[in-house]
């Protein structure tokens, strides 16, 4: 009798355990899922979400020069000899746009949080360092041939960030 009564018992808690547990991204604040259903765990605060979906647009009509950086963090550990290499392109909108607006194409290896992003009259878009030749020499060409060069921004509520350079 007492081991019927032990394992009734038992099972009734795991029940009970299993039905009120809640998942890990309802009780940390750090978790965060992915659109597949997945969890991970936030690596950095998140507080440039816009509070509507947007999307930002804006026509080009001349490249500035490059701008070539190197950084690292000289602080002891191992990660002092790690360096960043960045090179910004600026861009010069039509002339009824304000702001500034630039290309950022980064190494191999690096971690960009923001494919793209647009705030307070400054504009950033995000390439890898392998597609600058390319993108450099097609936006030479249409300028010069006078086709219309277009960027665009989408920034939505859910992190989405979207960088879009259209010819």
């Amino acid at each position: 009798m007492k081991k019927h009564l032990f394992s009734t018992f038992c099972g009734l808690v795991l029940f009970s355990a299993a039905a009120f547990s809640q998942k890990p991204t309802e009780t940390d604040a750090n978790a965060a899922t992915s659109p597949d259903g997945r969890s991970a765990k936030k690596q950095f605060q998140v507080t440039s979400n816009p509070q509507q979906d947007k999307v930002d647009q804006f026509d080009i009509v001349s490249i500035g020069s490059l701008t070539f950086t190197t950084s690292n963090t000289v602080d002891g550990s191992t990660n002092s000899f790690n360096h960043s290499q960045k090179i910004t392109m600026q861009l010069f909108p039509a002339a009824n746009k304000t702001g500034t607006y630039f290309l950022n194409f980064y190494a191999e290896g690096q971690n960009i949080p923001e494919a793209a992003s647009y705030a307070d009259g400054v504009l950033n878009i995000y390439y890898p360092l392998s597609m600058l030749q390319t993108i450099k020499e097609s936006l030479e060409k249409a300028l010069v041939a006078k086709k219309k060069v277009q960027v665009k921004v989408t920034q939505k509520t859910t992190g989405y960030r979207e960088g879009t350079l259209v010819f």
